[in-house]
């Protein structure tokens, strides 16, 4: 009996068994794509996480590996096959200018952990990629004319008043000029996002042209947890040539941006940012054409982080024709112009209405422009522009007309 009973308890569990293989190589089979998805992301992140000389653990959870300078991911890029590392600067317009005081010092997180060696340069290692083309990358800038719209939408064709339905933008600009170059100094805050998938940007950048014509390079800081996995406040950097439909993304994550410094991790955290009422931190930028090479150079805190190559750009090679301070907030639910949507919460610089002022709301300050001639003046004239006054504001403190303060921020309906 006890002989039966086990030769049936094993048959039981060798039917089990076989049903169970079976079931699980179909569950297989029907994902089978998604697997092959995954292969292609982790190929993809093999060529964005390059070999490593020395790797550094952060006490937050990153990982920054310091990669040799000739090995980085810019020399993927198509026009930038047989480019030659500008190590340095042909010349420094910052030798022209006063330094500026800060009221906290700007220091990022990894520096704690360690350091990169000569000859390296520290990229932050990409843990996953969810797109195997879109990561990384700014959606496009939609125009309001780009939307389809039903009659009941708008109104007897009344049309919105802000330049993107899927950003809004609060800033200090100057247009029309031949701009070679600006700076300033940008109160680091940590504003609240609504999603993973929305992000808040205070920044510099130069312009020229617009739509899916607009070339750009850009610095500051942004919250973006999709890109980061977390809700730090970070330095970045991007450019595009097309407005952002097809080429450029954040950071080192795409081919183009050439670093030339060990010492600053694009897309690593600060280690500290401003409190209201209490210490305000900055971060002072600077991009500048380097009119012998045609490179855009960044500077972070008076040192050479790298430059966007001249090869990159059509017309911004040259100069830009328009100068942006300010804040930026995507997200899918911006306007209110559209019925039954319901604006994002997230929050540009503080969180805090323009008006709020000093230890309140994000501020830019030292603000310069060079124009043809490298000579460095606060940009006049210049103007203020916010797509929604109402949620995102701004103000320009014009109490002494050389250090004039652009205040910027609000959110939270």
């Amino acid at each position: 009996m006890k002989v039966w009973w086990c030769m049936s308890l094993l048959v039981g569990l060798l039917l089990i068994l076989s049903f169970t293989v079976s079931g699980y190589g179909a569950v297989l089979s029907e994902k089978s794509p998604s697997k092959q998805t995954h292969l292609k992301v982790d190929g993809k992140l093999k060529l964005l996480n390059k070999r490593s000389l020395k790797t550094i653990q952060t006490e937050y959870g990153d990982v920054i590996d310091c990669v040799d300078i000739y090995q980085q991911p810019a020399f993927e890029h198509p026009s930038l096959k047989n480019h030659t590392i500008q190590m340095k600067p042909s010349f420094n317009p910052l030798t022209k200018s006063k330094n500026g005081t800060s009221t906290g010092a700007m220091s990022q997180s990894w520096r704690k952990s360690g350091s990169c060696p000569i000859g390296t340069i520290p990229i932050l290692r990409i843990w996953k990629a969810t797109s195997l083309e879109n990561y990384g990358k700014k959606n496009p800038y939609i125009t309001p004319s780009q939307m389809s719209t039903t009659t009941e939408e708008t109104n007897d064709d009344r049309k919105p008043n802000y330049l993107y339905v899927n950003r809004s933008t609060a800033i200090l600009m100057a247009e029309g000029n031949d701009y070679k170059g600006a700076k300033a100094r940008i109160s680091i805050w940590n504003p609240e996002v609504e999603n993973a998938y929305e992000y808040s940007t205070a920044h510099i950048r130069l312009v020229f042209g617009s739509g899916d014509q607009m070339e750009s390079v850009e610095a500051g800081w942004m919250v973006y947890p999709i890109l980061y996995g977390d809700s730090s406040t970070r330095f970045f950097i991007h450019w595009t040539v097309d407005g952002s439909n097809r080429t450029g993304c954040f950071n080192l994550v795409c081919t183009g941006f050439v670093q030339t410094s060990n010492e600053v991790s694009v897309g690593t955290p600060f280690e500290h940012v401003s409190n209201k009422y209490h210490t305000q931190y900055d971060i002072p930028i600077f991009i500048y054409l380097d009119t012998s090479t045609n490179n855009w150079w960044l500077v972070l805190n008076h040192e050479n982080v790298g430059y966007w190559p001249g090869e990159l750009f059509l017309f911004l090679k040259t100069s830009a024709d328009m100068v942006q301070f300010g804040g930026e907030v995507y997200s899918e639910t911006i306007g209110q112009e559209r019925k039954g949507v319901k604006h994002t919460t997230t929050e540009m610089g503080s969180g805090e209405q323009a008006k709020s002022g000093f230890m309140m709301a994000a501020s830019i300050k030292e603000i310069r422009i060079l124009d043809g001639s490298q000579i460095e003046e606060y940009p006049n004239p210049s103007e203020e522009y916010s797509d929604e006054p109402n949620i995102y504001s701004t103000y320009n403190e014009d109490y002494d007309k050389e250090d004039q303060i652009f205040y910027f921020g609000g959110g939270r309906l």
